[in-house]
């Protein structure tokens, strides 16, 4: 609407510019006329009296254009004021709005980072309790969703965060966010507890994955001496599942670590295997 204004304006202006010069050219010859007789030898009451007349013709023989031209003048100037008066309200509004839109989005900004704090300092929260009392409602779920959603879009690779998301996604039990952050960050190995590494080398084995789950086994040796017993043999069942040629071996230990026989063993070794064989099928039907 503005752009329509403005070459309006200017087209009344080219107009109005063709429209002095004829006046201009026409002009010229009333001019001399006028100057002849204000040189004439004529008595000054003559002179003013001729002058006067030439006027009048001059009025009376101007073309209708011509005699609207001051008109036109005034017209046009008021029309390139308000025409710029129209730009300059259109341009302050855009400023303010473009002013209120930046003071709102610092706003958002400010709160956004109140909120990530908050989300923080309660994830932190759920976790200790959940480490008291191994229990998490719903609730509790949506909001270390809520920050592991924040860790992901942050993308930083400092330990720390890792550490919280590894954390995080193994109480939530999302064991496939948990394998891509430990695959991408194996150095967080030392800060896991061997409890979360035998889950997820059972979530490998339920998913078909007996490499990663392999591999985790290999890393997991070094903390099983430590480990309570209920580790141990979570782990003696996996090796002897993905590791089929360590059986001999793996009876020995698990019949050391029961304290029975080796043949009482490999019997409850075999119906171990069975039964993660079972769940393994109706995971991958699901």
């Amino acid at each position: 609407m503005t752009a329509l204004w403005l070459v309006l304006i200017s087209l009344y202006g080219i107009l109005l510019t063709i429209a002095i010069i004829i006046v201009q050219k026409r002009g010229y010859n009333d001019e001399s006329l006028i100057s002849t007789i204000d040189k004439s030898e004529l008595p000054a009451v003559d002179r003013v009296n001729a002058i006067i007349e030439v006027a009048k013709l001059r009025q009376a023989s101007l073309p209708w254009f011509e005699r609207s031209i001051s008109t036109a003048g005034v017209v046009a100037f008021f029309s390139m004021l308000i025409g710029t008066g129209f730009q300059a309200v259109k341009s302050n509004s855009d400023a303010i709005h473009a002013e209120q839109i930046e003071r709102d989005v610092r706003e958002l900004q400010l709160q956004k980072s109140d909120f990530d704090k908050a989300v923080a300092e309660l994830a932190q929260s759920i976790m200790s309790q959940y480490q008291r009392t191994s229990f998490i409602d719903e609730a509790a779920i949506r909001v270390l969703r809520a920050r592991l959603r924040f860790l992901e879009r942050d993308g930083s690779i400092a330990r720390d965060r890792m550490i919280e998301a590894f954390e995080i996604t193994m109480i939530i039990g999302d064991y496939g966010a948990a394998s891509r952050v430990l695959n991408g960050h194996m150095d967080l190995l030392d800060k896991t507890k061997s409890t979360d590494l035998i889950i997820l080398v059972e979530y490998y084995y339920l998913t078909a994955d007996s490499n990663s789950a392999r591999a985790l086994l290999k890393n997991l040796d070094a903390m099983l001496n430590d480990a309570p017993s209920s580790i141990r043999i979570r782990a003696i069942v996996l090796n002897a599942l993905v590791n089929p040629g360590l059986q001999e071996d793996l009876v020995t230990q698990y019949a050391t670590l029961l304290r029975i026989d080796r043949e009482d063993a490999a019997t409850r070794l075999d119906r171990e295997k069975a039964r993660m064989r079972n769940a393994a099928a109706e995971f991958r039907l699901r």
